[in-house]
């Protein structure tokens, strides 16, 4: 294919005007010089404004954030009491946020039933479907009819829905599509939204296909009695990587919402809540204080991780275990079980996109495999007879370990009290190829006695401090910020992040391509449509754009894609194409990984120094 000539040419926004997800962090400005421990450290500084908040906006805790919130339990709990209609609860969102949806919803769909509520089905959608719950499927995000068609398909079936639309960014076409859907059934459907971003940042360009913007199609939603909860949380440690804290809150918020919800209807005081326009305060009050309180032991329980020393150099530890395999183009493997398990499947999942890493290159499996994940399509990989979709530790074994070699890390991720025993297998088999192996139970402070299974007591075993038994939700807390922690640390000091922007991300998505392209203006400090051209000759391979109109960003994400598959790195390309538009594509192209990055961060360094 010919590479066009069409380049948006925007100017670069001003940091008031950017969103607050697409951010430089200023506490992790110089993530990059950091070693293991400073990385952790900067990062606990960084989710410490999941409490405190950004600058003077909205926190968490914030009056204004507590009242949407409380208005968003209503609306649910409102649902739960309506037990003589057909109702549902959906929640849906893209990459990141659809997982976040499914993780909901596999937590509370059961409790629903138990406490009587069996009229209200709950749902998630995740753009690209179950196969996106752990194999990145970022271009999905951008598909606004099949967002629209998927909503309206549940709308059709239920006397009443309330739809939570989940993007961090309040940016994606595919939520877009739903809240369209939704306006079209005014009387049957709630919306809702949940985001990062002030609404006056939310996304005005004109979404594909379309003469309207997700700032638009937000407005209306909230003219017609619609609900926004967009705390401002600050940008993320490695910008615009919102897996991360974004992710974090996400989970947060749905849950303080869902568990308010459910106690209210068991409280004869609060059977029913507040009338949804209400503007009293005192009628809202008690449910603000109740979801502030919910909130507390959260805020807590993270700086008690973050606090405690020997978590810390846990973290520091499997961060350089993780590097070290991955400069041999090696992997981390994560086995686990439950949802810890599938929190890893996730965190694994993340990487491709964000870091431009191989599939595969951090990889997880979880005890039980499917069954386990109780996802709604079921078993994906007989359905797609496709190993990237084994999740199971029989797979593991079978079809994973028999390729392992010295320089690979297997991580065994336990909690409390469990045994190693389930694992002895997948063990047995990294045992036999020799690779480094670290067994990470995540514990009370008072536990702190080795494992003791027989043969596998010789395993070196590492202790975070996060178990909490009489409260689940915050040991997930502590499992996903142990696996950001890994993860993100790994690809820092693999080269992958400059300053602490990503400079090798997968352009797969529209959002990330307008990412890429100011990844690419800020280093090389070309004009946003030099850097948008270097952009494009870098996807198309090409030393100069033909004039071949009409090429839509779609089919640039779709021409980066195919280039990510063959190995190119599309962005560190793009920078110095534009830092040094004498340079010939081919000869940037001699330069392979990590040769080209670290040949980037000489280049980018030297500039820095001299400006």
């Amino acid at each position: 294919m010919a590479a066009p000539h069409e380049t948006t040419g925007a100017a670069m926004a001003t940091d008031d005007e950017t969103p607050v997800t697409e951010r430089e962090n200023e506490i992790t400005r110089h993530l990059d010089t950091q070693d293991a421990h400073g990385i952790v450290d900067l990062l606990r500084q960084c989710d410490e404004q999941l409490q405190t908040g950004y600058r003077d906006m909205p926190a968490l805790q914030s009056p204004a954030m507590l009242r949407e919130m409380a208005r968003l339990s209503g609306a649910l709990q409102e649902l739960l009491a309506a037990s003589d209609k057909r109702c549902a609860v959906v929640l849906a969102g893209s990459g990141t946020s659809g997982r976040m949806a499914f993780l909901i919803v596999r937590a509370f769909a059961k409790t629903l039933q138990e406490q009587g509520c069996g009229h209200v089905d709950l749902h998630y959608l995740c753009a690209g479907g179950d196969v996106a719950l752990f194999a990145a499927r970022e271009a999905p995000e951008d598909n606004w009819r099949l967002g629209d068609t998927q909503l309206q398909n549940l709308v059709d079936r239920y006397d009443k829905l309330l739809y939570i639309g989940i993007t961090c960014g309040l940016s994606a076409p595919y939520v877009a599509g739903q809240l369209h859907a939704g306006l079209r059934s005014p009387t049957k459907t709630r919306l809702a939204v949940l985001g990062f971003n002030p609404l006056r940042l939310a996304r005005r360009l004109p979404i594909e296909g379309t003469d309207w913007t997700f700032a638009s199609t937000l407005e209306t939603v909230l003219a017609h009695d619609g609900l926004l909860v967009n705390p401002i949380i600050g940008p993320e440690a490695v910008t615009g990587s919102t897996r991360m804290k974004s992710g974090t809150a996400t989970k947060i918020v749905l849950e303080v919402v869902f568990q308010a919800a459910l106690t209210n209807l068991q409280d004869p005081a609060t059977t029913r809540p507040p009338a949804p326009a209400s503007q009293d305060p005192a009628a809202w009050a008690p449910l603000e204080k109740r979801l502030s309180a919910l909130l507390d032991p959260y805020f807590a329980h993270a700086a008690a991780t973050y606090s405690d020393p020997p978590s810390c150099a846990t973290m520091a530890q499997l961060i350089e275990l993780g590097t070290a395999a991955l400069q041999q183009r090696r992997h981390l493997y994560y086995l686990s079980h439950d949802v810890y398990g599938i929190e890893a499947l996730i965190d694994a999942s993340e990487c491709p996109p964000t870091f431009n890493a191989r599939y595969g290159d951090v990889r997880a499996f979880v005890r039980g495999g499917y069954t386990t994940l109780a996802n709604a399509e079921g078993n994906l990989r007989a359905q797609h007879n496709d190993r990237d979709l084994d999740l199971s530790l029989d797979d593991f074994v079978q079809f994973h370990a028999p390729q392992l070699t010295s320089n690979d890390c297997v991580v065994v991720l336990l909690v409390g009290q469990e045994s190693l025993e389930p694992f002895a297998d997948s063990l047995a088999a990294a045992r036999a190829h020799n690779c480094t192996i670290r067994i990470v139970r995540v514990d009370d402070a008072a536990n702190r006695t080795p494992n003791a299974d027989g043969d596998l007591q010789d395993i070196p075993e590492l202790k975070v401090h996060g178990w909490a038994p009489t409260a689940p939700f915050l040991t997930e807390l502590t499992v996903k910020l142990l696996l950001n922690a890994i993860s993100t640390g790994a690809y820092v000091r693999l080269g992958k992040v400059l300053g602490n922007r990503m400079i090798d991300l997968q352009v797969s998505n529209n959002k990330l391509f307008h990412r890429a392209v100011g990844i690419v203006q800020r280093f090389s400090k070309a004009s946003a449509e030099a850097a948008e051209t270097a952009l494009l000759r870098s996807i198309y391979g090409v030393n100069t754009l033909t004039k071949e109109p009409g090429f839509s960003i779609s089919e640039h994400v779709r021409a980066a894609t195919e280039a990510a598959r063959a190995d190119r790195r599309i962005v560190p390309t793009a920078v110095l194409l534009a830092a040094h538009p004498s340079m010939s594509f081919a000869q940037i192209q001699e330069v392979r990984l990590p040769p080209l990055l670290s040949s980037l961060h000489t280049v980018l360094r030297s500039a820095s120094s001299c400006s």
